[in-house]
């Protein structure tokens, strides 16, 4: 439940922060020769119910039994580089945002992950840092402001993420891991979540 708690706080602050609807400004053509994987540069057809901008991502996937904890973030908290997200919001009801399903996806690539040892006191989030290094997340949810509504609807959210780290001895190592929740939008009893952490050693 600590988890699940941590994860929905992070959420609001997330949602929180990127609620101006400020408009993103025109991309430049990509080149013709490279594949594009970014939603920012298909266009939305002038539509009031698509919204896309950009913002800062944090979140927390932790080792499910141990001490571990991967801190994924936008911004250089712990080194790193500065990397706003890309976020897509369709809104069923664009005058009235707060009160109506809104559908997010979050592309974060790359992604600052900062591997942090809970257990242990340290300069990174008050933790000791482990290993640094990128990757990539994808965030979805189904019903973005759905803990602030009166219309509840079945509510599945969360993010995966995959990335390579470099510890503090040069070794490398492959992560992956999830984080989704599911809950029937009324009662909380009902939240259910499926986490997974993965960390596997490639070689110096």
């Amino acid at each position: 439940m600590r988890r699940v708690l941590m994860f929905l706080i992070a959420g609001t602050l997330i949602a929180a922060t990127g609620c101006d609807r400020q408009p993103v400004a025109p991309t430049a053509e990509p080149d013709a020769g490279a594949a594009v994987f970014n939603f920012n540069n298909n266009p939305d057809g002038g539509s009031l119910h698509i919204y896309r901008t950009q913002n800062d991502a944090f979140f927390v996937l932790w080792e499910p039994e141990g001490t571990l904890a991967a801190v994924l973030s936008s911004t250089p908290d712990c080194g790193g580089s500065l990397e706003p997200a890309d976020i897509q919001r369709i809104v069923k009801d664009p005058y009235d945002v707060y009160n109506d399903r809104v559908h997010e996806l979050m592309h974060a690539d790359p992604i600052n992950i900062f591997l942090v040892d809970t257990g242990v006191g340290g300069g990174c989030f008050g933790f000791e840092l482990l290993a640094t290094g990128s990757g990539k997340l994808a965030s979805t949810d189904n019903d973005l402001w759905a803990f602030f509504h009166d219309k509840k609807n079945a509510n599945a959210f969360g993010f995966n993420v995959h990335g390579k780290l470099v510890d503090m001895d040069g070794q490398t190592w492959q992560f992956s891991g999830h984080n989704r929740f599911v809950w029937d939008g009324e009662d909380f009893d009902t939240m259910k979540a499926n986490e997974q952490f993965n960390l596997k050693p490639i070689g110096k």
